[in-house]
């Protein structure tokens, strides 16, 4: 895959010194037929990119990590402090509609290079926790190809409290899903 580099980021990548910022996007998804609530931050200052306000709440991205399956994780921190209302409405909507499985993009960028091409995108995934505390909230997601996304997220054992097992290999058809039913192994 090739892309074009604008003229302001190869003058940030020349500089002696680059100005590296986070653009981070939550998507909180209310019940039908309400419209999804988008959680948009920044994390070097309020910023303008693409059309959008992206406020500057005091976002910290941090342990960005691949594992050798290409999985990535990660945390973005929302901290409080004086007139920031950022931490009380993420903690709201994580309350109102849970984190796991919230689509969450991050793209990175350099202060200096703001054009509609320029920010990278570097996490298109998920939710997995989120950690609320009294100075921060915590966000941890994951990439999309996570264990998160997939199904059953509940085993069914006897352990489990469950009584009828149906037998290995039986099929059941769901919401226009196929599930073939087997044994852990």
């Amino acid at each position: 895959m090739s892309r074009s580099i604008s003229s302001p980021t190869l003058a940030a990548i020349a500089a002696q010194m680059t100005q590296p910022g986070y653009l981070i996007e939550i998507q909180f998804p209310p019940p039908p037929p309400a419209t999804p609530t988008w959680f948009r931050m920044s994390s070097r200052g309020d910023t303008n990119w693409n059309s959008l306000v992206w406020p500057g709440y005091g976002a910290e991205v941090r342990n960005l990590s691949w594992d050798g399956s290409g999985e990535m994780r990660g945390t973005v921190t929302v901290n409080t402090g004086g007139t920031n209302t950022a931490a009380d409405t993420a903690t709201s909507l994580a309350l109102n509609y849970g984190f796991a499985d919230i689509p969450i993009k991050i793209w990175i960028y350099d202060k200096a290079a703001l054009a509609t091409g320029d920010p990278v995108l570097v996490l298109d995934g998920r939710g997995d926790t989120c950690q609320i505390g009294a100075d921060k909230v915590v966000f941890n997601f994951t990439s999309k190809g996570a264990r998160v996304q997939f199904s059953p997220r509940q085993y069914i054992t006897k352990e489990a409290g469950f009584t009828f097992l149906p037998p290995d290999g039986k099929t059941i058809y769901w919401g226009g899903q196929r599930y073939v039913l087997r044994r852990a192994r």
